[in-house]
């Protein structure tokens, strides 16, 4: 098996670490502007791996500081080709969707009627609860809780231990900051942290 890791920072290797324990003897190739390395090629070079079938499956080692770069390549990438990553110990309800592309870490719950789109991290321990719907290319850290009826556009960031409560909807190219506790729809492309929550002009990510 011949893999390819797009975007390979701490993310990227992250997500390389999950996927040697499930494809053993697999080849690794990552594809990163500011990395060199054994198997290391320049970022765009992926699109000619892709086109001459020269690797088996695609991984996007994106983090949340690429969303929207995250969402042009999934464009590009034949489904078959840029799998879901579904960690052993992730409760997935059968009633509930899953776009490509979309690595899910472990220990996440996913109840009932949920629709998660493509491109989409949910990092460990998070859990979104019934009849919610994650927008392609959104980001969730660790110990987020996504309340019943929620609605999180594309391109989100919520940060870690933060709770979006019961039938709140989110925009698209929303950030939210660690520990937030969101009671109000945001629109899209605002900033948000804080309990009580209060918009700010930007939040650092780093």
């Amino acid at each position: 098996m011949k893999i390819g890791i797009i975007g390979y920072g701490s993310f990227g290797k992250q997500i390389q670490k999950y996927l040697q324990v499930e494809y053993k003897k697999s080849t690794y190739f990552a594809f990163d502007d500011s990395i060199t390395g054994k198997n290391i090629y320049p970022f765009e070079n992926y699109i000619e791996f892709k086109e001459k079938k020269l690797l088996n499956k695609f991984y996007i080692g994106l983090g949340y500081n690429n969303l929207v770069t995250k969402a042009k390549i999934i464009d590009k990438i034949p489904s078959e080709i840029l799998p879901n990553y579904i960690h052993e110990t992730v409760y997935f309800n059968e009633s509930s969707e899953i776009g490509y592309g979309t690595f899910i870490f472990p220990n996440v719950s996913v109840d009932s009627f949920v629709k998660i789109g493509c491109g989409v991290v949910l990092n460990i321990s998070s859990v979104i609860c019934h009849d919610s719907v994650i927008g392609d290319c959104s980001f969730l850290s660790p110990s987020v809780t996504i309340c019943g009826n929620v609605n999180v556009g594309m391109n989100c960031f919520i940060g870690a231990g933060s709770i979006i409560t019961n039938g709140i909807t989110i925009g698209d190219n929303v950030i939210i900051g660690a520990g937030t506790i969101v009671t109000k729809n945001i629109p899209s492309n605002e900033s948000i942290i804080g309990n009580p929550m209060r918009k700010v002009k930007k939040i650092s990510l780093l």
